[in-house]
Order: structure tokens, then sequence, then C-alpha cells
């Protein structure tokens, strides 16, 4: 079961980081960075990581301290 929530995670915090409110892209990109082993979050994550319009997006995602 914990392999399944792990990707159902992803997914949700794929969605969240479609969303137009870049707080929710924030808290959406810091996410994922937890489960990058995972196939599936690499390419969200990416998405996030290098969103040259949004540098907070990027700074927050990359960071490893809240």
């Amino acid at each position: 079961m914990g392999s399944d929530l792990r990707r159902a995670a992803v997914a949700a915090l794929g969605e969240l980081g479609r969303s137009d409110d870049w707080r929710d892209r924030a808290g959406a990109g810091h996410g994922p960075a937890a489960f990058a082993e995972m196939p599936e979050a690499v390419g969200p994550l990416l998405e996030l990581v290098l969103d040259p319009g949004d540098t907070f997006v990027t700074r927050r995602t990359g960071c490893t301290r809240t």
C-alpha cells in the first residue's frame, strides 16, 4: 500500500504544481523533492525547478529547509 500512496501523493502534487497560484506551485515543488527517486515525480519536479518565469518557485523547490 505504501507505493500506491506515494504515487497518489506525487500525482496530487503534480496537479497542484500546475496551479495559477505561485504559493501552490512553490508548495508542490517542495513536496516532490521527497519523491525524486520515483519516475512519476521527475517530470513535474523538473518543470517546477526549471520554471524561468517564477524564481521563488524554483528557489523553494530546490530548498532542503523550510
